[in-house]
């Protein structure tokens, strides 16, 4: 006697809908290496640019608590 299976719609949908996550997986892994790669091949670096943003982050923040005290 032969292998009798039975794929129901449910199944069939699911196995699609597992395809689509895989595909969405293996987009979104290729886009953070991508960005990776040319972001290590890049002249301009972005961690020099940390430094300021982490300064006016901390600006803001006094000017904040300055308006604050104020009230």
């Amino acid at each position: 006697m032969g292998v009798v299976a039975y794929l129901d719609a449910g199944s069939g949908s699911m196995v699609v809908g597992a395809i689509a996550a895989a595909g969405a997986g293996v987009a979104v892994a290729a886009k953070v290496g991508w960005r990776r790669v040319t972001g290590a091949l890049s002249p301009k670096r972005q961690a020099a640019s940390l430094p300021a943003e982490a300064e006016t982050a901390a600006d803001d923040v006094a000017k904040a608590t300055t308006r604050n005290d104020d009230a």
